[in-house]
């Protein structure tokens, strides 16, 4: 279900007190152009990792009056765990639609890596206008996706330091074009972890060295199969997978 994401600020919205805030700017734009909402109407809103309902009080030429009334309970992501995806920098534009898509997905961080293959450097790419973009996407996709969270975006790190950040905290997964262990995604899965993140190389893969040191560290090497996949592809595909396993685990059986 769609949402509106309320971040509180003097270009965005104000508070006017009791539960009601003056949107602004961009923001109702969104509500009243793009939703097309007119006054009297429900919505859900998104604020501060809370749900409300709220109604659309007053409308004038470039501000409306919202009043959210009592949150629902802090959600989690629909199966519960924190996911988290890795994504090697790719050329150009690519990772635009994998942030969108991921965040679509319910991740909770999108974390760039600059691996030794990538052929984008970023350095190169106006690093400040691209992770703002980046954010905006993230937020364009909570509103349409009703995810339960805005996934953070983060700066890009080296494999290295992604992992000694990441300190075991659940199943480090990452995706290699060829099949390196008889091990299957089901069974990395199986514990039922409380954190995953999802390990995407760039066009030309991992080296072999970042292949060792992600093994050394106790990363899970996983094999798409015989086909060839785009790097912006794979993510969404990663994500998607990952996720529909922890969804269904509560369904699992183990035969007698």
């Amino acid at each position: 279900m769609k949402q509106f994401v309320l971040e509180p600020g003097p270009e965005t919205c104000s508070a006017d007190g009791e539960g009601r805030y003056r949107v602004l700017g961009a923001a109702f734009h969104y509500l009243v152009r793009v939703r097309r909402l007119g006054q009297g109407s429900r919505f859900n809103v998104l604020l501060d990792g809370k749900t409300h309902e709220a109604t659309l009080l007053e409308v004038d030429v470039s501000s409306a009056v919202i009043q959210l009334f009592k949150p629902e309970n802090l959600r989690q992501d629909a199966f519960g765990v924190d996911l988290q995806l890795w994504a090697s920098l790719l050329k150009g534009r690519k990772l635009d639609e994998v942030v969108r898509q991921a965040g679509e997905l319910g991740t909770a961080v999108f974390q760039p890596i600059v691996s030794e293959h990538c052929v984008a450097r970023w350095e190169d790419e106006k690093p400040r206008a691209k992770l703002d973009r980046w954010k905006a996407i993230a937020k364009e996709a909570a509103q349409q996706s009703g995810a339960p969270r805005v996934m953070e975006v983060r700066s890009p790190v080296s494999i290295q330091e992604a992992v000694a950040d990441w300190s075991k905290k659940g199943p480090l997964l990452f995706f290699h074009q060829v099949p390196l262990v008889k091990a299957s995604l089901h069974g990395y899965l199986s514990s039922r972890p409380s954190a995953v993140a999802v390990l995407i190389g760039p066009e030309g893969g991992f080296s072999e060295r970042e292949t060792e040191l992600l093994t050394a560290e106790g990363g899970s090497a996983v094999w798409f199969g015989p086909t060839v996949l785009r790097a912006e592809t794979a993510g969404t595909a990663a994500l998607a997978a990952v996720k529909i396993l922890l969804l269904e685990q509560l369904e699992w059986t183990i035969p007698s």
